[in-house]
């Protein structure tokens, strides 16, 4: 029943899916508690809610620990998982800023170039009487 299976690979996703699997336990007890068991706050009412909410999240870590450490096929996957990321190669520091400054340049530039493209189409649709009412031509004309 608690038998780990391959026993030292794949360490690391292993105990983070394990702890993964213990906080959304944990966190659906919680949900458990203040929702659908908020009212059952009286005498005996609220051993049998604390006990619900207790059993929730022993079950939860119980199957957090099935699938992370005892099934062969999700043991298999997470070992290959940690095998391929240590084969990654990451980028630098300077790099990562590097791409960063790249794309909010561009980002940059290209929401100035569309809001001058679309305030010169407005400006010609209002000037051949397609748009009424522009604010546009004010701006421009100093009209009124």
């Amino acid at each position: 029943m608690f038998a780990i299976y391959k026993k030292g690979q794949g360490k690391y996703t292993r105990l983070l899916t394990m702890i993964g699997g213990g906080v959304v336990a944990v966190l659906g007890g919680q949900w458990l508690w203040t929702h659908p068991l908020a009212y059952w706050r009286g005498g005996f009412k609220l051993m049998i809610a604390a006990l619900i909410v207790a059993a929730w999240i022993l079950l939860g870590l119980w199957l957090s620990f099935l699938v992370s450490y005892a099934k062969p096929k999700t043991g298999d996957f997470f070992i290959a998982t940690e095998g391929e990321m240590k084969k990654v190669s990451w980028s630098s520091r300077k790099e990562i800023i590097g791409s960063t400054q790249v794309v909010i340049f561009t980002l940059v530039f290209m929401g100035v170039m569309l809001f001058v493209v679309d305030v010169f189409f407005m400006f010609i649709f209002d000037m051949i009487g397609v748009l009424k009412g522009s604010p546009i031509k004010s701006i421009f004309t100093g009209a009124g």
